[in-house]
């Protein structure tokens, strides 16, 4: 990274982003610092730029996303674009639609689509002592030995501020992104100090349905059913040889799997606390 340019990276590839003002460039690095890198080709170029009207524009290669005056809704149309952008140009690593942690060496991959819970049970297990990749994209290598993540601010909706309101004091709550739409994006970091890494060794496979008002219930899945539901999740399938079949097969053939049913943050928790990881 160099003067006004920050390279964000994820998976093999990354996006450049150009902003000429200093303030706004210290906004962008301090919700992207732990995606940040500067060895992958670069797939997509954004700009951003402080108008005389004090508006903020963002372009991603010269095509207008964002003109207005709130520096959050800016922030908001990045992460959404960067995350399609970064994902459609990725050839060597299975993309999953997940949140990724870890504890040890160990990876923990929770594959779920929007409302599933995956981002809400992310924080709360960041905040609970595991280790942090992503709350929404994990690339998994061709031969499953390896998982990363997009470590961008952890997004919650609305209906998971307990989370923050739960773990943070109030001298850390200022530092969070405020939305448009009523979420929120917090730095992994606030929940818990040196917490993110770069990559772990995928070890459990967990496919979370949240469901208000239901009991707490678990599944163990077979291989097939596992490769079933990674399928599903697997968002880049167009861009692997075979559609990423055989490399999803060697992943859900090496890791444990299961699905379940929770209606509380703290069951699930206290479940992958008492779980044999061997």
């Amino acid at each position: 990274m160099r003067g006004n340019l920050l390279c964000v990276q994820f998976g093999d590839n990354a996006a450049l982003i150009l902003c000429d003002d200093h303030a706004l460039r210290q906004s962008l690095r301090r919700h992207l610092r732990h995606c940040l890198g500067d060895t992958a080709p670069a797939v997509v170029t954004y700009k951003v730029t402080l108008e005389e009207d004090q508006a903020v524009q963002l372009l991603a290669n010269d095509e207008l996303l964002y003109r207005g005056l709130r520096s959050s809704c800016l922030i908001e149309y990045l992460m959404q674009d960067l995350t399609v952008a970064l994902t459609a140009h990725c050839r060597q690593h299975l993309v999953f639609h997940a949140a990724g942690l870890a504890r040890g060496e160990n990876g923990l991959i929770l594959c779920g689509g929007s409302g599933s819970g995956k981002s809400t049970l992310a924080a709360w297990l960041t905040a609970s002592g595991f280790d942090f990749l992503s709350d929404e994209l994990v690339a998994v290598t061709p031969n499953g030995g390896e998982m990363s993540g997009l470590a961008r601010p952890i997004g919650l909706k609305a209906g998971s501020a307990f989370v923050w309101q739960h773990w943070l004091d109030e001298t850390a709550r200022p530092n969070l992104t405020h939305l448009s739409n009523g979420a929120v994006l917090l730095d992994p970091e606030l929940l818990r100090p040196r917490c993110v890494r770069a990559s772990a060794h995928p070890q459990i496979l967990l496919f979370p349905r949240y469901a208000a008002g239901e009991p707490f219930t678990v599944q163990r899945l077979s291989t097939a059913e596992a490769l079933f539901h990674l399928m599903h999740r697997l968002i880049n399938a167009k861009n692997l040889p075979g559609h990423g079949f055989a490399a999803a097969t060697h992943l859900a053939r090496q890791t444990i799997a299961y699905s379940l049913t929770y209606a509380d943050v703290t069951s699930v928790a206290e479940w992958i606390e008492q779980t044999d990881w061997s």
